[in-house]
C-alpha cells in the first residue's frame, strides 16, 4: 500500500494532501473538486490502478490542474470507508468541494476511459444521468437493474430512489386494478431488496417505515377494501425484524375487516414461532390451513405444509422410508396440537393423514404422538376423538418400589 500512496503522491500532489485524517475539512481555500482513492493491499486491481493507470502522463497532468487527491486504505481508513459505503476495491470517488458524492468507478480502470469519465462528471454526465437517459421510463425491469448495480457499487442512496420509484409505479398499477405483475417485478421482490438494504443503510429503513406510516393510515381508514396494503405492513414489519408491530396492527383492525383476516396467516405464523399453540389454534384451524393452499396465502412454515406433501406421497416410486418420514413429521403437528388438548385441530388432522396414509402405519404414529403429548391423560383424550382406528395408548405406568426379601 506504501508503494500506491507514494505513486499518487509523487505523480499528483504533495504528500500532505494524503496525510490528512479522515475526518480533517477540505479547505475553504480549495474549491477543486476531490477525488478519493480507497484500495486494499492485498489487491491486483489496486496496484494495477496506481502503477498503470494513474502513472499515465495525460491523466497526471489533467488531475494536477483540476483535482485534489487523496488515497485511502479500506483496513486504516475503515471511517471514512464505511461512510462512504466502499464495497470493492479499487473504488474512486469523485466529490464536490463541498463533500457532495458526483461520480464513482469500481474496479480496474484505463487511464483514457477514466479521464474521459472525469471530464464528463464534471460537465454533468455522471454513470447515473448517462444511465437513467437509457431507461425506458415504463419498463420496471430497466429501474430494478440500476438499483441492483447501485448497490453493488455501494451509492445506496441513489439505490434506494431507484427502488421507491419502482414502487411508487407498482402502487399506482395496485390502485388502478393492474396488477403488477405478471410482466415486470412484483413489489415483494422490491420490499426483499429494501430489507437487505437497510442492514447496511438506515434511511432505507426510515424509508421503510415512512410507507408503512402510509399504508396504516389507509387500511385504518378503509379495512375491508386496503387488505393489500395490510399485507405490505407485515411484509415490512418482517424485514425490519418487528414483529411485535404487526400484531399491535393486527389488535387494530375490526374483527369482520377484509384486512384482518388476509392477516390472519402473518400473525399465525408469529405466534408459531413463539410457540403460542393456543392463541394460534384460535386463528386457524387445521382444516382452514389445508383449505388455503393454492391460494393467495403462502404457507411456508405451517400445518398447510402437510397439505402440500400429499401429491409426492401418493407417487409409485417414493421410498416406502420416506413416507414414513412424512407421516412422522406430520404427527409432530399433532403432538403440538393434542399438548394444548385442541381436540378439534387434532381431529380434523388426524383424519387427514388417516386419509393419505398408504402404508397402514399412521395410527401407531398417531397414538404415540398424543401419549407423548398427554402422557396418563392420552387415553381419554383420544377416546374423546371417537375415531375408530385409533387404538388407545398402554397407559404410562410410574415404577414402583420392589420389596426386597
Amino acid at each position: 500500500m506504501l508503494r500506491i500512496f507514494a505513486l499518487i503522491a509523487a505523480l499528483l500532489l504533495p504528500s500532505v494532501i494524503l496525510a490528512k485524517s479522515d475526518t480533517a475539512p477540505t479547505s475553504a481555500a480549495d474549491t477543486r473538486p476531490r477525488l478519493l482513492l480507497f484500495t486494499g493491499t492485498w489487491d491486483a486491481a489496486s496496484a494495477e490502478l496506481a502503477d498503470k493507470t494513474l502513472a499515465d502522463r495525460r491523466l497526471k497532468t489533467w488531475l494536477e490542474q483540476n483535482i485534489t487527491p487523496s488515497g485511502h486504505d479500506v483496513l486504516t481508513s475503515t471511517d471514512l470507508t464505511r461512510a462512504h459505503h466502499i464495497r470493492v476495491v479499487p473504488t474512486l470517488i469523485l466529490l464536490r468541494p463541498d463533500g457532495a458524492e458526483l461520480d464513482r468507478w469500481t474496479g480496474p480502470q484505463k487511464s483514457s476511459d477514466l479521464l474521459r469519465a472525469l471530464k464528463d462528471a464534471l460537465a454533468g454526465k455522471t454513470f447515473l444521468t448517462k444511465r437513467r437517459a437509457k431507461l425506458d421510463a415504463a419498463d420496471l425491469k430497466d429501474h430494478l437493474a440500476l438499483a441492483e448495480d447501485l448497490v453493488a457499487d455501494g451509492r445506496f442512496s441513489t439505490a434506494l430512489e431507484e427502488y421507491l420509484h419502482v414502487l411508487h409505479q407498482l402502487d399506482d398499477r395496485v390502485a388502478k386494478k393492474k396488477r403488477p405483475l405478471i410482466t415486470g417485478p412484483h413489489d415483494f421482490e422490491i420490499y426483499h431488496a429494501l430489507g437487505a438494504l437497510a442492514k447496511l443503510h438506515p434511511p432505507t429503513a426510515d424509508a421503510l417505515r415512512h410507507r408503512r406510516t402510509v399504508y396504516l393510515a389507509a387500511v385504518l381508514s378503509r379495512p375491508d377494501k386496503e387488505w393489500y396494503e395490510a399485507l405490505r405492513i407485515a411484509q415490512i414489519d418482517r424485514l425490519l425484524a418487528e414483529p411485535d408491530a404487526t400484531l399491535a396492527f393486527f389488535q387494530q383492525l375490526p374483527p369482520a375487516s377484509k384486512a384482518r383476516d388476509r392477516l390472519r396467516f402473518d400473525v399465525f405464523k408469529i405466534l408459531l414461532d413463539r410457540q403460542a399453540w393456543r392463541d394460534a389454534a384460535d386463528l386457524f384451524t387445521v382444516a382452514e390451513l389445508i383449505e388455503h393452499r393454492g391460494k393467495d396465502i403462502e404457507p411456508p412454515t405451517t400445518l398447510a405444509v402437510i397439505a402440500r406433501t400429499v401429491a409426492p406421497l401418493h407417487a409409485g416410486k417414493m421410498l416406502k422410508s420416506y413416507r414414513h418420514y412424512l407421516l412422522k413429521e406430520w404427527t409432530t403437528y399433532v403432538e403440538a396440537y393434542a399438548a394444548q388438548e385442541d381436540r378439534e385441530s387434532v381431529h380434523t388432522l388426524s383424519l387427514f393423514i388417516l386419509e393419505h396414509d398408504k402404508d397402514a402405519v399412521a395410527p401407531a404414529y398417531l397414538t404415540a404422538a398424543v401419549n407423548r403429548a398427554l402422557g396418563l391423560r392420552a387415553d381419554a383424550f383420544l377416546r374423546s376423538l371417537e375415531i375408530p382406528s385409533l387404538p388407545a395408548p398402554a397407559p404410562a405406568v410410574a415404577a414402583l418400589p420392589v420389596d426386597t426379601p
